[in-house]
């Protein structure tokens, strides 16, 4: 925030020096120049020691009416510097929650797009397990309906080796149905001529 400057002798200041009407002062810090500042020009200028100087130059000349006024200028034109320095941070914060809602914007298109592609996946994942379990149901039946068939017995570890699995292939044919009312599977194996 700015400072109301009251001393109808100070002309502007800069980083680190202020300008009065009979010379610049530099400052080696910020801080100092502010401290002089709220100290001198905003405050008890007529302590300073550079407007007491100015006074006595113009004390004949000057009646207090325009000093008055010069107080009034000086006001007037801290507070139009105040109001741009306002309209210029109120700018650059305007800039920077349009960047924000653009970077809220983007996060959430990524987000969605990302529990998307989640729930696509999960959906996979659920129909390929589904699939999964109906086709090893599907295998069970078939092993066991095959083996039945194929030697007569229900036993249900039978060591075969893969030659043998490749014969017995090649002699049978299946044919395969689902019951509509019960869901089991229908095998039909029979032997080759």
């Amino acid at each position: 925030m700015g400072m109301i400057i009251l001393c109808p002798y100070f002309k502007r200041e800069r980083k680190k020096s202020i300008t009065c009407e009979d010379t610049i002062r530099h400052y080696i810090t910020k801080a100092e120049k502010n401290a002089v500042l709220k100290t001198y020009c905003s405050a008890d200028w007529r302590s300073c020691p550079y407007a007491s100087a100015m006074e006595s130059i113009w004390a004949l000349d000057l009646p207090e009416d325009q000093i008055k006024e010069k107080i009034m200028e000086n006001t007037i034109e801290s507070m139009k510097k105040e109001i741009n320095n306002l309209m210029r941070e109120n700018g650059q914060l305007m800039k920077r929650i349009d960047k924000l809602k653009k970077d809220v914007e983007w996060r959430d298109e990524v987000g969605k797009s990302n529990y998307d592609m989640y729930r696509e996946s999960l959906e996979k994942k659920d129909a390929l397990l589904r699939s999964k379990d109906s086709y090893i149901q599907w295998l069970e039946s078939f092993t066991s309906a095959f083996l039945l068939i194929a030697y007569g017995q229900d036993e249900r570890v039978i060591r075969l080796t893969k030659e043998e699995v490749l014969t017995m292939m090649t002699h049978y044919s299946l044919k395969c149905s689902t019951d509509q009312e019960t869901g089991d599977f229908i095998f039909e194996v029979s032997h080759k001529e």
